[in-house]
């Protein structure tokens, strides 16, 4: 776990220096680019990954099994490259900008390397070498950064991120072709290649639901690069609360929910426990990121980048009504509802396109609110399809959300007071902004207190528990 959680915070802090370097070497349109090209990798390892689960869970994993996933990503990344290769053109006159079809040919070549890669990663995490996993992503990450960065200063604009996505999947097939060689596996073997796919579909038809989701907004904007930048880096602030908070839910939830679910317990329990948990934390830090938009904008992305401010308002507005997002996918497929958790992803979906595309015009803010309207009906469905696997009644769920509301009004009183009267204005500087940031906190603790929230319990025992910690440091070392 704590390889783990240093792999993912490591990896989030590169991520931030990224955004943060390149924003202020490249414009808003440049930046528009680098999103569509990014989504359409996220599209494709989406499906290309399907037969990862296979690796990972089949109990008997034998080498016809292996060359049969690896074969499947093989084929998929080969049809991948070669229509993003084929589309660039066409993409790159739609755009407006010849230089558009190179970026997507690197691309392109980008995804050729995947089928040789993930075979020995997921083989890495079948044996739960986690050490060996967090200096992959690490080196993944950092590569990209780096290259990123050096190129943008360079003056090459949006192909930096192109050469970026290629130098950091070369470097991911160096090192885990090093850390792990498995040549055995590089034969095609298609005979067994329907066992892979059955058992990713559902997993795999969830993930690219969600990720074209995320490419809705790109196919909306179209030829509108500056508005496309601008959405993409408002979607990666509106996660800031999600990477630094609620990351490690999955990760930690999945084996306890599976736990209680082996040992023939009801979830409904640590469902809402893990629920109120969340809500008690996210719904504070969302509305604390909306009222510090100005400053956490001017600090990430430096000038140019007002428009992203409002977006991103909307957009963690939104995100308060998916707290379940954590969980939902852990839940569903753990009690064997496939085709409900497909569902839960697919229903709102249409309704987003449409508002989407006939919005556009109106610009990226009349996008985000469009997802805006439609959060509404995916956060209820998505409750009832929780509630129709778990069994918790809707009364039940709005106890434990009322407690974390308590606690939400505790935290933001004083920093809405101080915004509503004008003491402090939304362009805030710096300093303000963490001085409302403390406020917040100490707000935050006293809701939790008032409340009898469960969490204060959780955040007590773990204080002692660090405490004991390090209380026994220089014990261990005098010994």
């Amino acid at each position: 776990m704590l390889i783990a959680s240093a792999d993912r915070y490591t990896n989030m802090v590169i991520g931030f220096v990224l955004i943060a370097v390149v924003s202020r070497l490249l414009t808003p349109a440049q930046v528009g680019v680098s999103v569509i090209g990014t989504t359409a990798i996220a599209l494709v390892e989406m499906i290309r990954d399907v037969p990862n689960t296979y690796l990972v869970q089949r109990p008997n994993l034998t080498r016809a099994a292996g060359r049969a996933a690896f074969s499947i990503m093989l084929v998929v990344s080969v049809l991948a490259a070669a229509a993003l290769a084929l589309s660039a053109p066409w993409i790159s006159r739609m755009q407006g900008d010849p230089g558009v079809a190179q970026y997507l040919w690197v691309v392109a070549a980008a995804l050729l390397l995947g089928p040789i890669e993930r075979p020995p990663f997921a083989l890495m995490r079948r044996n739960m070498e986690f050490g060996r996993i967090a200096a992959v992503n690490i080196a993944n990450v950092l590569t990209n950064a780096v290259v990123t960065i050096a190129l943008a200063a360079l003056g090459f604009g949006y192909m930096s991120f192109a050469w970026g996505v290629l130098a950091a999947s070369m470097a991911s097939v160096i090192l885990t072709t090093s850390l792990n060689p498995v040549p055995w596996i590089y034969r095609l073997h298609l005979a067994d290649w329907r066992e892979p796919v059955r058992l990713g579909a559902y997993s795999g038809a969830w993930g690219l639901v969600r990720k074209a989701m995320d490419a809705v907004p790109l196919i909306a904007l179209g030829q509108q690069l500056n508005s496309i930048g601008n959405y993409g880096r408002a979607v990666v602030m509106s996660d800031i609360p999600d990477k630094l908070i609620l990351a490690g839910v999955g990760p930690v939830a999945y084996p306890a929910i599976a736990a209680e679910h082996n040992a023939g317990r009801s979830l409904k329990g640590p469902l809402l426990l893990a629920l109120g948990y969340i809500t008690a934390v996210s719904w504070p830090a969302y509305l604390l990121l909306g009222c510090l938009a100005h400053p956490v904008v001017a600090l990430l992305l430096g000038p140019g980048w007002g428009e992203v401010v409002p977006l991103l308002q909307i957009l963690v507005f939104a995100k308060l009504m998916l707290f379940f997002d954590p969980l939902i996918f852990s839940v569903l497929f753990i009690v064997g509802a496939l085709r409900t958790l497909v569902f839960s992803a697919v229903l709102p979906l249409p309704f987003f396109a449409v508002s989407a595309l006939l919005l556009a015009d109106y610009g990226p803010k009349a996008v985000a609110l469009c997802f805006l309207a439609v959060t509404p009906a995916y956060s209820i469905i998505g409750l009832a399809c929780l509630r129709r696997a778990v069994r918790f009644t809707w009364g039940e769920l709005l106890a434990v959300l009322g407690r974390s509301a308590g606690v939400t009004v505790a935290c933001m009183a004083g920093p809405a007071l101080l915004l509503a009267s004008g003491l402090v204005p939304m362009e805030m500087s710096l300093v303000a902004a963490l001085g409302i940031a403390a406020l917040a906190g100490l707000g935050w603790l006293l809701g939790l207190w008032i409340a009898r929230h469960p969490l204060l319990a959780e955040m007590t025992r773990l204080f002692v528990a660090l405490r004991v910690t390090f209380s026994n440091l220089p014990q261990r070392r005098s010994t």
